[in-house]
C-alpha cells in the first residue's frame, strides 16, 4: 500500500514540527524534568549520576 505523495509530505512535516516542539519544551523545562527524575531514582543511582556529572 502506497501513500499519496501529499499525505507523506504532510506527515513528515508534522513529525518534524513535533520534534521541534519537543526540543523547545525540553529546553524550557529541563531543570524541572531533571529534578523530578532525580527525585524518583533510588539513592544509589542519584549518587552515581552526580559522580559521573563531576567527571565530565
Amino acid at each position: 500500500m502506497r501513500l499519496a505523495p501529499g499525505i507523506a509530505a504532510i506527515s513528515l512535516t508534522f513529525i518534524g514540527l513535533g520534534i521541534v516542539f519537543a526540543g523547545v519544551w525540553w529546553q524550557k523545562n529541563e531543570q524541572t524534568i531533571t529534578r523530578r527524575v532525580h527525585s524518583a531514582l533510588p539513592a544509589v543511582l542519584s549518587e552515581l549520576l552526580e559522580q559521573r556529572a563531576g567527571d565530565i
